[in-house]
């Protein structure tokens, strides 16, 4: 009998190889770590260490005799193989813990026959490179072979040693060069898995700052409001009452009215500053009550004209929600003024598939989203942030000269 086995490779078989061995170099290219492992040259004799095996899954005693000679003849001895005549005999090597460099597969097994038999050992081998050795020629098959995980498809028949040498290792060191990459990919979920899981916390502990803030906002706002508010009125009384009492002193007088004049506008402020901290409105008549006041004031003190349509009747909001969305209009409001030079705006609340819609619309000179985006705004990061925490989002439309358009969207399930 000849000891010389014949390897034919079909030329898309060889396409599809090819596409694949590209596909890992442009991998390698972006996952500099593992380059150089995957490309060690010691990997390519791994098969012939020490330790090491080669699995042959073979139930023609003939043809597995002549691949063990052709085997010696490439320096692997007998003592490196295992030998199977069975799919079940090469499945209980796996309990064995024997260091597998390579397995050789034959199709036509007793208990196995076809893809099937490389899909089971894939399944129980999962990391180690598969030739199959067989004398089906079919191509599809062979096709199949590849994409179950096979390393090579090869038909009995004459070649020499080298040939099955040159398989052998190249079977190997691609086999290692996906086992690198699909840890590599393990190792990138991974990494990716605890980057969303910071961001989750970052962003608990972002609405969890804000809510401090809130709630610091509304102690604040109370007790200027309450403590200092009552404080002037009963200093404005008192100056009041001696006004009353000095007589005739008209120089006295006047300074009394200047400190009333002052006291007033003192009181004015501390409301004022209350009302921005936290307004009252917002806790006392609700959410549309108070964006109907912030628009209402918002136009006293820009000059901008603005219009608020409504189209939701007063809905229970919660108090997060409804803090979320005034705030949203709050800051909305003010970036107009600083940077949109807008001659009015238009706002409407309205509810849309169950959904809260707030539109605002304003007239201004616009801006270059590409250019903010570059920028990283943290207004707008912010206003975004707080959409996202009420289980909102914001969405923003502007172009130069064309004004902006801001567009809050809410869905009822979070109330």
């Amino acid at each position: 009998m000849s000891n010389k086995l014949h390897f034919t490779k079909f030329a898309n078989m060889n396409l599809e190889i090819g596409s694949f061995i590209k596909s890992i170099n442009s991998i390698d290219k972006v996952y500099v770590n593992v380059v150089k492992p995957m490309r060690d040259p010691g990997l390519k004799s791994s098969f012939m260490e020490k330790d090491s095996h080669i699995l042959l899954v073979e139930d023609n005693i003939g043809d597995m005799e002549l691949i063990k000679i052709m085997l010696e003849e490439i320096k692997i001895p007998a003592k490196s193989l295992l030998l199977a005549t069975t799919l079940n005999e090469a499945i209980a090597y796996v309990v064995s813990k024997k260091n597998i460099s390579i397995i050789i597969l034959d199709l036509t097994l007793p208990d196995c026959y076809g893809i099937d038999t490389v899909k089971t050992i894939r399944n129980f081998f999962p990391d180690n490179p598969i030739i199959v050795l067989t004398g089906m020629h079919d191509e599809k098959g062979a096709m199949n072979a590849l994409r179950e995980g096979a390393q090579d498809y090869l038909i009995k028949g004459d070649s020499d040693s080298r040939t099955l040498e040159r398989v052998i290792r190249f079977a190997i060191e691609r086999q290692l060069n996906i086992t690198k990459l699909n840890h590599a990919s393990e190792e990138i979920k991974k990494s990716k898995e605890e980057i969303l899981r910071k961001n989750e916390q970052l962003r608990s502990l972002s609405a969890y700052l804000q809510n401090i803030r809130e709630n610091e906002r509304t102690t604040i706002a109370r007790e200027i409001h309450d403590e200092l508010g009552q404080q002037l009125t009963g200093l404005k009384m008192d100056v009041a009452w001696i006004n009353k009492r000095i007589g005739h002193d008209e120089p006295t007088k006047m300074k009394l009215n200047g400190m009333l004049s002052l006291i007033d506008q003192t009181i004015s402020s501390v409301r004022r500053i209350s009302t921005e901290l936290r307004p009252d409105i917002l806790d006392d008549l609700g959410l549309i009550a108070a964006l109907e006041w912030q628009n209402e004031e918002y136009q006293k003190r820009s000059g901008i004209r603005s219009i608020f349509n409504n189209n939701v009747e007063e809905l229970p909001f919660s108090k997060n929600i409804a803090t979320g969305i005034f705030r949203i209009f709050q800051e909305t409001l003010t970036n107009i003024a600083r940077h949109a030079h807008a001659s009015e705006i238009i706002t409407t609340f309205e509810l849309i598939n169950k959904n809260l819609v707030m539109t605002i619309v304003d007239d201004g000179q616009g801006f270059d989203q590409n250019e903010v985006s570059e920028k990283k705004t943290l207004g707008l990061i912010g206003m975004k942030e707080r959409a996202f925490m009420i289980g909102g989002e914001l969405y923003i439309e502007s172009a130069k000269n064309k004004g902006t358009t801001s567009i809050l969207v809410v869905p009822l399930l979070t109330q």
